[in-house]
């Protein structure tokens, strides 16, 4: 029986080449972002993969893919969280509609996706949620403060559902990439020197791996 994946923030960087890794390996995609064209250019027409466009903070698109997923007769095999956001200044130059954003986007979102799945992985006594955390989620860093407070939360709420999730045989993964070469740094070219970057498709194809690995539990990747 195929297997489905779904993967949040597909429209570019990691997102996308993690969608190219999965496919390859013959799942059937879920794509999700908040942009619509990059990935129904990309994939619109192929028929194992279903685009669900919108933003990850609103109900109603939860609600959607809820609905998606409830309809698969294989069930989901895999979530990945990797949407998220990203603002590099000051703490106090931040404004509230930010904090609310970077938390609702980057540890809220993918929690109640989690909820959302796991009762069903639970039941099947099969599945996989990857947390894509960061570096940021180790370890503080200078005008990272709400990316690192998100990254941190998200990594929290991993490495316990992880220590809830194994007698069940679900499977928790927390990644923890150094900077990756993506399309959250954009806006920032005069801040960030990304020419030392990880490629997208190099850390795509660590994570497609080690999810794939029958009966070993990798619960946390570091890559540098």
């Amino acid at each position: 029986m195929t297997k489905t994946v779904l993967i949040t923030g597909a429209a570019g960087g990691l997102g996308s080449a993690l969608a190219d890794a999965y496919f390859s390996l013959g799942y059937n995609l879920i794509l999700t972002d908040v942009r619509e064209g990059n990935v129904r250019d990309q994939w619109a027409a192929n028929n194992r993969v279903t685009i669900v466009t919108g933003d990850l903070t609103l109900d109603v698109t939860l609600q959607r893919l809820t609905s998606l997923i409830e309809s698969l007769s294989g069930g989901l095999e895999i979530l990945i969280n990797n949407a998220g956001v990203l603002f590099m200044k000051p703490f106090e130059e931040h404004s509230v509609e930010q904090i609310d954003q970077i938390m609702n986007l980057n540890a809220l979102a993918p929690i109640k996706l989690a909820r959302m799945v796991y009762p069903l992985m639970q039941r099947r006594r099969k599945g996989q949620i990857i947390n894509i955390a960061s570096n940021a989620g180790r370890y503080g860093k200078a005008n990272h403060s709400l990316y690192c407070a998100s990254k941190f939360a998200l990594t929290g709420f991993s490495h316990s559902l992880r220590l809830e999730a194994k007698q069940y045989g679900v499977r928790v993964m927390t990644v923890f990439p150094a900077g990756i070469k993506t399309g959250l740094y954009a806006n920032m070219r005069n801040q960030v020197q990304t020419s030392g970057y990880l490629e997208p498709d190099a850390v795509a194809k660590i994570i497609a791996t080690l999810s794939e690995a029958e009966g070993a539990f990798v619960d946390e990747v570091l890559i540098g």
